[in-house]
């Protein structure tokens, strides 16, 4: 179903979702980064320009590959990249306009989608209906390191289905920057986006990470959502005040500086002072 017929829906009963994202497995973060970059230069290779989300673009950023152009490079400390697990599933978002022109690897398998990630809902015309979370999206398997693999491209522009207190709602998603990505990843604030932040902000400079539409878009959802939801506002304050907690002991003598701008920066997004 076309997902312009599907917007009619928005606000439809949700009936169930299918999410195997677990069973695929994770990988060490350094090893994620090398399959990230193996990836974003077939891509590339195939005229794609593409970009990772998730942790999957930090992995990339702290690959130290050349592959990667202007990317900026990420430094990690020791006892956070060795620790930390990231899925073998990895999503990129590739231009629409693009992906149609391209060819996948001959040795990429195509994956049925809808067995891995589905939602199912009641359409207002009571028609019991299950898609992709992500309608249009690519799901691939391939070999890398001497494991399984799964490779997600998601052609943008594009919509994620998802369940909001029971009712199908419709994300919109386009194509996104380093800043952007990582701002999207402080605003969700789950477990592990509050450990890759502090795993970043502990030696690198974040607010410069998040220069132009990060910046923005941080400050627009952080006003956006205390408007709508103040209980969302203290449990986000309390994750951050977590990170700088965390950044204040660290004794890495490398970014000593960089921490305390990025503590700076963090004390401004939870007293709402990011616009001074």
């Amino acid at each position: 179903m076309e997902v312009e017929r599907m917007r009619v829906h928005v606000g439809a009963q949700v009936l169930g979702v299918v999410n195997k994202k677990p069973d695929l497995g994770t990988l060490g973060l350094p090893e994620a980064g090398r399959v990230a970059n193996d990836i974003f230069v077939a891509l590339r290779r195939g005229g794609m320009d593409s970009i990772p989300i998730g942790s999957a673009l930090i992995a990339l950023m702290s690959s130290h590959s050349p592959d990667r152009e202007s990317m900026p490079v990420l430094k990690l400390p020791e006892e956070y990249s060795t620790k930390r697990q990231v899925s073998r599933l990895i999503d990129f978002l590739v231009p629409s306009a693009e992906w149609k022109e391209a060819v996948p690897p001959k040795k990429w398998e195509t994956v049925r989608q809808i067995e891995h990630f589905s939602i199912t809902f009641m359409s207002h015309e009571g028609r019991q209906i299950t898609t992709e979370t992500i309608p249009g999206s690519c799901m691939f398997r391939l070999e890398a390191l001497g494991m399984e693999i799964f490779a997600n491209i998601i052609p943008v522009p594009s919509w994620l289905l998802s369940p909001a207190s029971g009712k199908l709602r419709i994300t919109e998603l386009g194509m996104q920057d380093v800043s952007e990505v990582l701002a999207r990843k402080i605003i969700r604030a789950g477990g592990n986006d509050m450990k890759d932040v502090q795993g970043i902000a502990t030696l690198n400079n974040l607010p410069s990470l998040l220069v132009g539409k990060g910046h923005e878009i941080l400050l627009g959802e952080v006003v956006r959502r205390t408007d709508e939801n103040q209980e969302w506002l203290k449990q986000f304050k309390g994750k951050i005040m977590k990170v700088i907690a965390a950044l204040s002991r660290a004794a890495h003598k490398e970014g000593k500086s960089e921490r305390e701008h990025n503590i700076e920066f963090l004390l401004r997004i939870v007293s709402g002072k990011m616009k001074e």
